[in-house]
């Protein structure tokens, strides 16, 4: 008798990321992920819970089935009596492949992130796309839609050699293809170098693909400790020497003189606009959001815009949150005073927004 399927029940909701990030809205089409990164964030939290010790092996994918009556229930039935449905309701972008990758070797089965891009396209409803596969398939690309799908691809070098070091089931030359493909079709395609582990082997790809990317993301390589061992055997990969590192929470970090060097470095060398996305140096970013989320087209307009980069960059926002909007109910519940006196904060105390230096030597 065969198993029964076992599905990710939460592939849709807000990160704790909403204080800093207005791309912070994601969803997942699997939980787990095969590409198998040793520098994952995801997977390193979790290496010494045994409940979550098969996320390599045991990938569960999201019930289409759910997700579609998500949709229906807030946009067709306008029901926003949940935070997910309010925020699908309002059309705020949805982040696709936050914590998986929605294109890993498990959709050829499954095909939920196939079955989601249809639903996205059916309801017109703006999604922004992470991914290091090189393996978009043409079916999909009858399925995409250039006004409402952008795309992020990570790749943090032109250097198999260099990735295979950290990377198990990626490869760096269909990324690259996939990149040139994307553009020649008319998407809005971001490069992610995130994580940022050696500037060299950032600005040869950013050089690489330059002509073919309207946006960058910068974020450099941070280790959570909540793994001594893993951390341990990253670092030993990573070979970046101790006194660039620094200890905040429970987290390993670059130095911010480091990272902010290496930001000014690359900005010497492209045009093209950069988004930071370590949380010390956000105000380095070119637009109003790490990601670019700001800067696509009209149909990512409603993207999150209450936290702390956007206010420091310069975005308006209402003095009075209660009486401008109907503030989402599980924030309002839980978090608004600290939330409400959060932005109050920032209002009343925005940083100049940043001037980039347009004097650039391009490649």
């Amino acid at each position: 008798m065969e198993a029964k399927q076992e599905y990710y029940t939460s592939p849709i909701g807000i990160t704790s990321q909403f204080r800093f990030c207005g791309n912070c809205f994601r969803i997942d089409t699997y939980k787990g992920c095969n590409f198998g990164c040793e520098y994952c964030f995801i997977n390193n939290r979790h290496k010494n819970n045994p409940r979550m010790t098969d996320r390599l092996t045991n990938i569960k994918p999201a019930n289409i089935k759910q997700i579609e009556r998500l949709f229906k229930n807030a946009i067709d039935n306008k029901q926003t009596n949940t935070l997910e449905k309010e925020l699908i309701n309002r059309y705020t972008p949805l982040h696709l492949g936050g914590n998986s990758d929605p294109f890993q070797s498990i959709e050829k089965k499954h095909r939920v992130t196939f079955e989601f891009l249809k639903l996205s396209k059916h309801y017109q409803y703006p999604v922004m796309i992470s991914t290091k596969t090189g393996n978009i398939e043409d079916e999909y690309f009858n399925v995409l839609d250039k006004n409402i799908h952008a795309f992020q691809i990570s790749l943090i070098s032109d250097s198999e050699k260099f990735i295979k070091k950290y990377e198990k089931n990626t490869n760096v030359k269909k990324r690259i293809e996939l990149i040139k493909k994307l553009k020649s079709l008319g998407f809005w395609v971001s490069l992610r170098v995130q994580p940022l582990i050696d500037v060299n082997e950032a600005l040869s790809v950013i050089k690489e693909v330059h002509k073919y990317i309207d946006f960058i993301t910068i974020e450099h390589i941070k280790l959570q400790n909540d793994n001594l061992e893993s951390v341990k055997k990253v670092k030993e990969l990573l070979n970046i020497p101790e006194s660039h590192w620094i200890r905040k929470g429970n987290s390993d970090i670059i130095k911010t003189e480091i990272k902010k060097s290496n930001i000014e470095l690359i900005k010497k060398y492209t045009n093209i606009p950069i988004g930071c996305g370590d949380n010390d140096l956000h105000e380095l970013s070119d637009t109003k959001n790490c990601c670019g989320i700001d800067v696509i087209n009209e149909n990512f307009n409603n993207w999150l815009k209450y936290n702390s980069m956007a206010l420091n960059m310069g975005i308006n926002q209402p003095t009075n949150l209660e009486s401008k909007m109907n503030v989402f109910p599980y924030i309002k519940k839980d978090f608004l005073h600290t939330y409400d006196d959060y932005v109050k904060y920032y209002t009343d105390n925005i940083y100049k927004p940043y001037k980039p230096d347009l004097q650039k030597t391009l490649f």
